[in-house]
């Protein structure tokens, strides 16, 4: 096989390959926006219940984050 053509051929299916990539990319990109955008629109995150959840989720970390730098101070001295 003529080694230009091999080379085409080599370059041609690596090109395909990237476009099938970035396709599949945009795709997922694109998908994950919408899923988002659903999630905004669809009222969860005006829940009462999920508000709540997500306070208390900041209360634990804000605990958590004491409990570690008490743990810090004790291992001081």
């Amino acid at each position: 096989m003529n080694p230009r053509f091999r080379r085409f051929k080599n370059d041609l299916r690596t090109g395909w390959a990237k476009v099938r990539q970035g396709t599949a990319d945009a795709t997922d990109r694109s998908l994950r926006e919408i899923e988002l955008l659903r999630l905004k629109g669809g009222g969860v995150l005006d829940d009462k219940e999920i508000q709540r959840l997500f306070e208390q989720v900041d209360r634990l970390k804000q605990e958590e984050a004491r409990i570690r730098f008490e743990r810090d101070q004790i291992k001081e001295q």
